[in-house]
């Protein structure tokens, strides 16, 4: 009975991962949620690169909603923790370049969207490690 509560905690954390990224990346493609005001004249120089981050966390979520469905549906076997491992993993380091960035902009603006935007990346990025923790540690994965 406990291995079965444990890998239900798992699957759900997987699933809030993926909420989570997903929302990130519409959040991002949607210009209403987080704006680059603060860039003055440059406004639009960053739709290249914020569009391909946020079409990135997309592909990141998709893929550990689909593989936390797996992880219900499969009850043998590590392949789907496996994936959602290197996805989790994937999701915390492109977390990076935009929270750096942002603490940037934070530093030198220090406006709330700024903030808001450190926030959103920071609890991506604790989803993601703690995924990855509950995967290796609680989940059936062997990290030997």
């Amino acid at each position: 009975m406990k291995q079965i509560w444990i890998n239900r905690s798992v699957i759900g954390m997987v699933f809030l991962s993926a909420f989570l990224s997903i929302t990130a990346g519409i959040m991002y493609l949607s210009s209403s949620w987080i704006s680059f005001s603060f860039l003055g004249p440059e406004v639009g120089s960053e739709t290249e690169v914020t569009s391909f981050w946020a079409g990135v966390s997309i592909v990141i979520g998709i893929g550990l909603a689909g593989t936390a469905l797996n992880m219900v549906r499969i009850r043998g076997g590590d392949a789907p923790e496996n994936i959602a491992l290197f996805l989790t993993l994937c999701l915390s380091i492109i977390q990076l370049p935009p929270l750096f960035l942002w603490f940037g902009v934070w530093t030198v603006v220090s406006n709330g969207e700024a903030l808001w935007a450190i926030l959103i990346h920071l609890m991506l990025m604790a989803a993601g490690s703690i995924n990855a923790v509950l995967l290796v540690k609680i989940g059936r994965i062997s990290y030997r």
